[in-house]
């Protein structure tokens, strides 16, 4: 999500919308994604909506390197 459309309150929709699009087009057990920990926003967003951390990992990007966390959430 672009920075300017943070804070406002519509993660939730917003992938509220991306779940049932999957629902509707693919079958899938699992969603996996990585997040900066530094990014707790996104990460509090991502737990609200079910997903559970897996573990953590460096990674190269945008200049340096930086922990991310593996995530995962089961289709319901």
């Amino acid at each position: 999500m672009a920075p300017q459309y943070t804070g406002k309150g519509e993660g939730k929709g917003i992938l509220a919308l991306i779940f049932e699009y999957l629902s509707r087009h693919y079958s899938y057990e699992l969603i996996t994604l990585s997040v900066a920990s530094f990014n707790q926003r996104a990460i509090y967003l991502y737990q609200q909506m079910g997903f559970e951390t897996l573990g953590s990992f460096q990674q190269k990007t945008n200049g340096g390197e930086y922990v991310f966390l593996r995530m995962k959430r089961t289709k319901k």
